[in-house]
């Protein structure tokens, strides 16, 4: 499996466990 791919999912996961932090995330990422 493509290794961006197991990123991503984790990456879904994450936001799915907790939007707060998960938003966060997102924003340091973009």
């Amino acid at each position: 499996m493509n290794f961006l791919q197991r990123v991503k999912n984790v990456f879904m996961d994450l936001l799915r466990r907790s939007s707060c932090a998960g938003k966060s995330l997102l924003v340091l990422m973009s």
